[in-house]
């Protein structure tokens, strides 16, 4: 029979393994961006769902496990860290310092390439707005003003107001 520990350290291996399988689709990811592949993105999205409804199940266990270690141990489960766990339980070090250290370097590398996404996605974003503000420019000048302070433009074509109810 598991018990707690052996709870936790399960959830954690699974919750590895999940970012692991995440790592390879976020670097994809980036290929796509570079590309400006709408659709590619769209595929991207899709599988990225299907394992963070994975992440947020595994991330229910562990609060669940943590939970249940934190009665046994005395504490606050938010207390619970993996190195507090190595604390208070230093006979289960063997196996909490493994998956330790899988999670802090697969985190490491997720969090690099999100954050080089994030600016990919800002930096096009950008793009667009500035492409898009330069045809609505062309396409629908901005009304000029005579000597007068009068409009150029008919008033039928100044629509500050939609007289519509």
């Amino acid at each position: 029979m598991m018990g707690p520990m052996d709870d936790l350290v399960a959830v954690l291996v699974a919750e590895a393994g999940e970012y692991d399988r995440l790592l390879p689709l976020v670097e994809e990811e980036e290929r796509v961006l570079v590309r400006a592949d709408p659709a590619a993105l769209t595929e991207i999205s899709a599988r990225r769902a299907a394992l963070l409804v994975r992440l947020a199940r595994l991330e229910r266990e562990r609060s669940a496990a943590l939970g249940r270690l934190a009665t046994r141990f005395g504490v606050e489960p938010k207390a619970l860290t993996v190195s507090r766990l190595l604390e208070l339980a230093p006979a289960h070090a063997h196996a909490l310092e493994p998956v330790r250290d899988k999670l802090r370097g697969v985190l490491g590398h997720l969090v690099e390439r999100n954050g080089r996404n994030r600016f990919l996605a800002e930096r096009t974003l950008a793009c667009l707005r500035g492409l898009f503000a330069g045809l609505v420019s062309v396409l629908a000048p901005a009304p000029t003003y005579t000597k007068s302070g009068r409009s150029d433009q008919p008033a039928e074509e100044l629509r500050l107001l939609d007289r519509r109810a």
